[in-house]
């Protein structure tokens, strides 16, 4: 997919489906901030790391696309309650903080993060998201099109739109999204299948989920590859939703890239838990959805194939 069928898949505010209404537009909705009279379609959740220089930048970037999405977005961020920085972001937006667990290395444990977020959650459909990523009105219509459809259980997973991003951003501003929208189409570009930075799934999936570490490989395979053993259905969202990935260094984990999702002691821990790293299963969906609807891929190995310069100039970048 090059810019030009980027451009097609809708991330401009002024491009919302049947789902969207202008008022969530402009303000995050017609009712008075922390009143709960609406109850969201969607709960998403993501931990934080520290709002520190660049890292800060994005993701405020990323918290504020998801709550310009409010009524219909409900957002829980994991992190401490004694964290300032935290608690502004989420006051200012209308989330939720709740305690994380950690290991002895300060790295976040995924299992009671899922546990949590189902504790919390109002909405049928729940999304795990990466606090680097920046998601448009189009959430929403691929929410629409994941519940109105045939699936009574699902997750759906999407290829990010990589694009480099160095000031904070204002969602309730035209000019500023177009200015995003116009920098998207001209210098964004697709990254490999197997960089997974989103999950949607509805409510039955993950209550109960291995003692993962956030930020570090081999999870998010198991997520793909465990759904599809059980027979539930994985759905590829990408012709339909943009998700953007605000370009990082690594700098906080020592060695880098390659240490955590490969080489390092915790992605190690992260394979053992999975029972191996499921390259090709945990990146490869059975269904996909379009703006036609949802549809059955016949041969899902055919988007690892397609895939593979993608995932090559992913390994050459990884290690170096």
């Amino acid at each position: 997919m090059d810019c030009d069928e980027l451009s097609k898949s809708g991330f401009d505010l002024e491009e919302s489906g049947p789902m969207m209404r202008k008022e969530v537009l402009t303000k995050r909705g017609p009712w008075p901030r922390g009143e709960e009279t609406h109850t969201p379609t969607l709960t998403l959740f993501a931990v934080p790391k520290a709002f520190e220089g660049h890292t800060g930048v994005i993701q405020r970037n990323a918290i504020r696309s998801w709550a310009a999405l409010m009524p219909y977005v409900e957002v829980l961020l994991f992190g401490s309650p004694e964290d300032s920085e935290l608690q502004a972001m989420a006051d200012e937006v209308d989330a939720r903080v709740i305690p994380l667990t950690e290991n002895n290395q300060g790295t976040p444990i995924l299992d009671q993060v899922f546990a949590q977020a189902h504790a919390y959650s109002r909405a049928t459909c729940m999304g795990y998201v990466n606090c680097d990523i920046i998601m448009g009105p189009a959430l929403l219509d691929a929410v629409n099109g994941l519940t109105e459809s045939e699936l009574t259980s699902y997750l759906a997973i999407g290829q990010r739109t990589d694009l480099q991003v160095d000031k904070e951003i204002s969602f309730e501003n035209k000019i500023a999204v177009s200015q995003l929208n116009t920098q998207r189409e001209q210098q964004g570009h697709l990254d490999s299948v197997v960089c997974k930075d989103y999950f949607l799934f509805s409510k039955d999936l993950f209550r109960t989920i291995p003692k993962f570490l956030v930020g570090r490989g081999n999870w998010d395979n198991w997520m793909v590859a465990s759904t599809k053993s059980s027979g539930v259905p994985v759905v590829d969202v990408t012709e339909v939703l943009t998700a953007i990935h605000q370009r990082h260094p690594h700098s906080h984990v020592t060695g880098g890239r390659k240490n955590a999702y490969v080489f390092g002691e915790e992605a190690r821990e992260n394979q053992r838990l999975a029972g191996g790293r499921h390259l090709i299963k945990g990146s490869t969906a059975t269904w996909f959805l379009t703006s036609e609807g949802l549809k059955k891929r016949t041969f899902p190995l055919i988007s690892m194939i397609r895939d593979i310069p993608k995932f090559a100039s992913l390994l050459a970048n990884l290690m170096r």
